[in-house]
């Protein structure tokens, strides 16, 4: 492909080399370039990719983008651009022939709910025989089929992908749908995606928000950045759905420049909850818009499932499905990895991370209104944001019954350290240290009781734990499932 072609869309400042020239493919790690491709540099928080750049050509790189001009200045064979992170994802829709022209795509973000919201809406669009894509937090599927990509066209595996991947395995995955028909595609989009312009050349079809609460701050540094990064979502979409009992929500509505739509728990919104009841069997509502009133059940627990299935139940009615068939696709749906997960009698396993999804669990089990103890198993990742550990550790004292605190995912950090910060809001007697995780959720099958609750929190659909050794496989069910088997070992026994 002539580099020219590699380059729409791309803002060129200056070029040392004809835009005429032959590139086989681009790459921004410079230890998969080869003959005739194309290096762009991207400055990362850790690394800088500028500093590869003589690499770069020793493995056969043909020329390099940059947006450093004392960089270009130095070497041939150079273009230099705006912004390189932009640059990378034109270069790889480019290089895949804008993949996502003939898809609708619908965004979801916000910091909460993206997954659970593209679930329910993903069930919706099969239900009604749609030819529908997912790209999410948990897998990529297409057609209902699983799909692991690592890398554009490789199948490898999708966990190494973030929320939103990286540009070359995320074209790579609309040029897979593409090839299969898919007529929508549901994602989750990230606010680092959204400002790291991985999603700059797609124009969305919908785009969703749940809520937005302090998370990511060690990257954005303070809130109103981190929502300004995710309502850009919605200046590139023709339409909105937006949760309007959330004061961020509230904000995109007043600022919207796509038509839009607010859902709510009160009257005073477009699409509007009541009638709410709760079990650990899921939630029933009423749904009103318009002149039209729907129940709503879902096989989904946890009062915050309301606003998920009513975003998606929102977005997929503006999309023109069916009401019957989008109530069908909200009611079959029997689990969403990670999120409330049942893995035995009583025994949760959830991905929430974040103080606020903390107490949303929490007060959705508490509501749920257990004859038992709520016992909840957390730790806190390393290299994240360091001020809600001790966040997490108040509301987990306040509104569980025991605590175990434990690690989870420390990196680069030493768990002790880690655990101490969640200590320091710890408020009350009604917790333990243990800081294996394996051995902290054995304690916790050990001690809960018949009608007790256990909730394994942060983890949720990961398979693999993250500490100071790399990555290694770690899968809470097997841990229950074997603890379970080795209380009941001993009880039989005496």
């Amino acid at each position: 492909m002539r580099l020219e072609e590699l380059l729409k869309g791309v803002q060129i400042i200056n070029s040392k080399l004809s835009l005429d020239e032959e590139i086989e493919k681009p790459c921004s790690d410079s230890r998969k370039c080869k003959n005739n491709s194309i290096f762009i540099a991207i400055r990362g928080q850790k690394r800088d990719g500028n500093e590869y750049i003589d690499e770069a050509f020793k493995n056969g790189a043909k020329c390099v983008i940059t947006d450093q001009e004392s960089i270009f200045l130095k070497i041939d064979n150079c273009v230099l651009v705006e912004n390189s992170r932009r640059a990378l994802a034109f270069v790889w829709n480019n290089y895949y022939c804008s993949p996502c022209e003939n898809i609708k795509i619908i965004g979801i973000t916000g910091t909460n709910g993206k997954t659970s919201c593209a679930y329910f809406l993903h069930s919706i669009l099969m239900n009604a025989k749609k030819r529908v894509g997912l790209i999410s937090t948990v897998e990529c599927l297409i057609n209902g089929e699983s799909l692991d990509i690592n890398g554009g066209g490789e199948v490898v595996d999708i966990d190494s992908a973030m929320t939103t991947p990286d540009p070359e395995i995320l074209y790579g995955i609309f040029s897979k749908m593409r090839d299969e028909n898919v007529e929508f595609v549901v994602m989750e989009v990230s606010s680092h995606a959204l400002e790291h312009c991985k999603v700059d050349p797609i124009r969305f079809f919908g785009a969703v928000f749940t809520n937005l609460s302090a998370e990511h701050l060690d990257f954005h540094k303070n809130m109103e950045s981190y929502f300004n990064s995710k309502k850009k979502l919605f200046e590139k979409t023709k339409f909105g759905i937006v949760n309007s009992d959330d004061d961020y929500g509230k904000r995109i509505l007043s600022d919207a420049v796509c038509e839009i739509w607010s859902v709510s728990t009160i009257r005073n919104a477009d699409f509007y909850a009541n009638g709410i009841e709760l079990s650990t069997q899921g939630i029933d509502y009423f749904l009103s818009f318009e002149e039209t009133k729907l129940k709503i059940q879902t096989k989904i627990s946890g009062r915050y499932t309301v606003y998920n299935s009513m975003l998606a139940l929102a977005c997929a009615i503006r999309l023109g499905i069916n009401e019957d068939e989008a109530l069908i696709g909200i009611s079959s749906l029997e689990i969403i990895p990670g999120r409330m997960e049942k893995v035995f009698d009583d025994v949760f396993i959830d991905y929430a991370h974040t103080p606020v999804a903390f107490e949303n669990v929490l007060r959705a089990v508490r509501e749920m209104s257990p004859k038992g103890r709520i016992i909840v198993v957390f730790g806190c990742g390393g290299d994240r944001d360091k001020e809600k550990r001790p966040q997490m550790g108040k509301i987990a004292s306040k509104m569980a019954d025991k605590v175990i605190i434990s690690s989870d995912n420390s990196r680069s950090e030493k768990k002790n350290q880690i655990i101490i910060d969640i200590l320091n809001g710890v408020d009350g007697e009604n917790f333990e240290v243990i800081p294996n995780r394996r051995d902290a959720i054995k304690r916790a099958i050990e001690i809960k009781r018949e009608n007790d609750v256990l909730l394994l929190l942060g983890k949720g659909h990961e398979k693999y734990e993250i500490d100071t050794y790399g990555k290694h496989y770690f899968s809470e069910k097997d841990i229950v499932s074997e603890a379970i088997n080795d209380k009941n070992k001993s009880n039989n026994y005496f």
